[in-house]
C-alpha cells in the first residue's frame, strides 16, 4: 500500500504457513529455514534450512527433491593434486537456486572445522548438483565448486580451500550464476 503497511490479498492476515514437509509419508519438519523461493509457475518451493535442501509443492508439502546433509557428505569433488573425494564436512546451505540446466547452485554456509583428518579448515562453499542426483541413486560428483580444494601431500598431508586471483570465502551467504 502506499503507507509502506503490509497488504495481504484476503485484508489482514497471512494466507498460510509451511513448517512440515513430507517424503513418502514421512513427516519433516523444517529447522531453522533460511531461504526459500518461489519456482515460477510451478506450485513449487526451494527451501533451505538449517541442514537440507528441499525442493516441495507449496500446497501440501510434499517433497520433490532434496539434499540432506548426509548426502551431501557422499558427494566427492575433483581436488587439486588428487583424484576424486568426498570431503566430510558439515552442511549448513543458506541459499539454493535452480538453473535452467536441471541444476542447483548451492551455498553452504557452513565455516569451521571438518569431522575429518585431512581437512582441517573450512571456510564455507557455493557449488553445483544435478538435480537428477537423487532420484536415479547415484552419487553425483560436484562438478563445479568454489573455492578449489587443494590436496597437499605433506607432511602431513592436508586438503586446503584456495581461491583463485580472489580471498577465500568466509561464510557466503548468497551467490547468483550469469548465463
Amino acid at each position: 500500500s502506499s503507507d509502506g503497511a503490509w497488504s495481504y490479498s484476503n485484508g489482514s492476515a497471512v494466507l498460510s504457513q509451511l513448517t512440515t514437509l513430507y517424503s513418502g509419508g514421512v513427516k519433516i519438519r523444517l529447522s531453522g529455514p533460511r531461504y526459500f523461493s518461489v519456482l515460477g509457475n510451478t506450485g513449487e518451493l526451494l527451501i533451505c534450512d538449517s541442514s537440507a535442501v528441499y525442493r516441495a509443492k507449496a500446497s501440501d508439502g510434499q517433497i520433490s527433491w532434496q539434499l540432506t546433509a548426509a548426502d551431501y557428505r557422499t558427494l566427492a569433488r575433483k581436488m587439486t593434486g588428487k583424484d576424486s573425494e568426498t570431503v566430510d564436512v558439515p552442511f549448513s546451505p543458506y541459499r539454493a537456486i535452480e538453473l535452467p540446466n536441471s541444476r542447483y547452485l548451492i551455498v553452504n554456509n557452513y565455516a569451521g572445522r571438518t569431522n575429518g583428518t585431512t581437512m582441517m579448515k573450512f571456510t564455507g562453499e557455493v557449488f553445483e548438483v544435478n538435480s537428477n542426483y537423487a532420484s536415479n541413486g547415484a552419487n553425483l560428483d560436484i562438478e563445479w565448486y568454489a573455492p578449489n580444494m587443494v590436496y597437499t601431500a605433506g607432511p602431513p598431508a592436508d586438503i586446503v580451500q584456495q581461491m583463485i586471483n580472489a580471498p577465500n570465502f568466509d561464510q557466503p551467504t548468497c551467490a547468483q550464476r550469469l548465463q
